[in-house]
């Protein structure tokens, strides 16, 4: 610091000591002292109005990235700069200069593991599309270029760009995967829903993935392909046995509870797996998002005990919306009353603006499942108007549920209301188009709407079950 406040180094040179700070300082040998040091550093570098970032490298800009982002929130200020440094829109969002992929890997990364203000997702995205057909990506920057995206995404809103920068990243590999690499890929594949997740995850090798962050992260990945049978039935009985092999008590609850949902998604049904399961679950004392996530994957495979059903009822009060929605759907899905626990229904009153439209159709079939209590019939038309408010947002199987719970609880006028949104119906499958006739004859509904489900019901009677 008294070196740059005397000769005032120039940004290639106060990156550099940026880096070997961090790099010195992140391994415990620094103790309190280092902390101070490398987050004062940070904060002076922040601040410095003299030290330009307009000619800086993209070399030097993802070095810098890098040691803001390992020191965390101290590093936040001075990431901010060097993001908004990095970017210029034409107008879309781009990098500016010549940035590698192993620039962009750090870059990305950094940005995406601090939250930062400024939107940088969609200039990643648009450096991977913009690069030549023939680019060969090394495994490791493609890694976490496409973890990086898939965190940006969600932030940004920018899903449709992250999938196909992800896409192209997939068919862009060189060289042998490592599992991490392995993970990641799998991981942020799943989370953007790229097209490609099913065949690359054909090729996995399951069993060179011996840490769990690696199993969890691939199992929660193969969700995304539960519709695709093949895929998941070869890919399921694979992790489960290796997670079995480095045993689950090694799991910590985040990854026990992926690891379970992978398993949930893809009905996977096994003795030893599920009994273990149950165990290790029993013996531990969960955290709210990890037990609302493992009771619902048990309750799917019909495994919830009844303790753990009472506790995710009974601590509704440390659940987040959509562990709530979770939690009210399970136990409906097992005819056990969530509702009826003291505490709950004032928990999902506390939520209801921040409830997403799926965990507000949940609430709403969960209720109708159950039996609605006396004096609570207005906080049920409340959660139905919410839902069916946000009819636009809901996806095909979600909207022949509301409509469900609509018809189950006699709302004539509220169905109307949401029948006015169904537009897509090509979006729909045999069981839902099913639904949605059996819905709209309970209730007595006829008009143009019905008479499109009518048709579209009796071309799909082939691909119907009995039921």
């Amino acid at each position: 610091l008294s070196l740059h406040a005397e000769q005032a180094l120039d940004l290639a040179e106060l990156c550099g000591l940026l880096v070997a700070l961090v790099s010195l300082f992140t391994d415990g040998r620094g103790g309190r002292s280092g902390q101070a040091l490398r987050s004062h550093c940070l904060w002076r570098f922040s601040f410095d109005d003299a030290l330009s970032l307009t000619d800086a490298s993209a070399r030097e800009l993802a070095n810098a990235a890098w040691a803001c982002a390992k020191v965390t929130t101290a590093g936040l200020p001075c990431l901010e700069r060097i993001a908004t440094a990095s970017l210029e829109m034409d107008p879309r969002p781009k990098f500016k200069g010549s940035f590698t992929a192993v620039d962009v890997a750090q870059l990305c990364w950094s940005l995406a593991s601090l939250t930062v203000e400024v939107p940088w997702c969609r200039a990643a995205a648009r450096w991977v599309t913009d690069q030549p057909a023939t680019t060969a990506f090394p495994a490791q920057s493609v890694s976490t270029v496409a973890w990086a995206l898939a965190r940006g995404a969600a932030r940004e809103g920018a899903k449709s760009e992250a999938a196909a920068a992800v896409e192209l990243l997939l068919q862009g590999l060189e060289g042998d995967l490592e599992p991490r690499h392995w993970s990641n890929l799998s991981w942020a594949a799943a989370k953007v829903n790229a097209a490609s997740l099913s065949p690359f995850l054909w090729h996995l090798p399951v069993e060179q993935l011996k840490q769990p962050q690696h199993l969890a992260n691939v199992a929660w990945a193969t969700a995304a392909t539960a519709e695709i049978s093949e895929t998941a039935d070869r890919l399921m009985p694979r992790i489960a046995s290796q997670a079995l092999q480095l045993g689950l008590h090694v799991f910590q609850d985040e990854e026990l509870a992926g690891l379970l949902y992978g398993a949930a998604s893809n009905h996977f049904v096994e003795e030893r797996f599920l009994t273990e399961a149950q165990q290790e679950v029993a013996s531990r004392c969960l955290g709210g998002v990890e037990l609302a996530g493992i009771f619902w994957s048990l309750s799917v495979l019909s495994s919830a005990s009844e303790p753990l059903r009472w506790e995710a009822a009974n601590r509704a009060v440390e659940l987040s919306p959509q562990g709530l929605a979770n939690v009210a759907w399970a136990c409906a899905l097992q005819a056990w009353d969530a509702w009826a626990t003291a505490g709950f229904l004032a928990a999902v009153k506390s939520h209801l603006k921040d409830f997403s439209p799926q965990g507000l159709v949940n609430l709403a079939w969960s209720w109708t499942e159950m039996e609605v209590h006396p004096g609570e019939e207005g906080a049920l038309r409340k959660i139905l108007l919410m839902a069916v408010e946000r009819a636009e947002e809901l996806k095909a199987m979600e909207f022949s549920s509301l409509l469900c719970s609509l018809a189950k609880s006699r709302r004539a006028e509220e169905a109307a209301a949401l029948l006015r949104h169904l537009q897509r119906l090509e979006e729909f499958d045999a069981r839902q188009v099913a639904n949605c006739s059996w819905a709209l004859a309970l209730l007595q509904l006829k008009g143009a709407v019905a008479k499109r489900l009518a048709a579209a019901a009796v071309e799909r009677m082939s691909e119907c079950s009995a039921q």
